[in-house]
């Protein structure tokens, strides 16, 4: 699985537009951090992620085949109930 990672610096007058495209063209926030500056400058890294558009195809793939096989388990009875036992203090009963 493939991620795409970029860094981008944003100050009170420059960078939030172009954040804010990358954030519409599917790009998501992975970390934040202050930046230091002087008197009148507050920047920010951005640092965004993006997972190719393969892997979100694969896993929801994943997801539809392992559906299927849930519901054709339960729906022709495969499914298991799990299996309870009585134990006493961390035994067999009667030991």
């Amino acid at each position: 699985m493939s991620t795409h990672q970029k860094a981008h610096i944003v100050t009170r007058s420059s960078g939030l537009n172009d954040l804010n495209d990358f954030l519409r063209e599917g790009w998501r926030v992975a970390y934040v951090s202050p930046m230091g500056g002087g008197a009148d400058t507050v920047a920010a890294l951005v640092v965004l992620e993006q997972r190719g558009e393969e892997d979100s195809a694969e896993m929801v793939e994943q997801a539809e085949e392992e559906m299927e096989e849930v519901l054709s388990e339960v729906t022709e009875g495969r499914a298991q109930e799990p299996e309870l036992t009585e134990e006493r203090n961390g035994g067999p009963p009667g030991s």
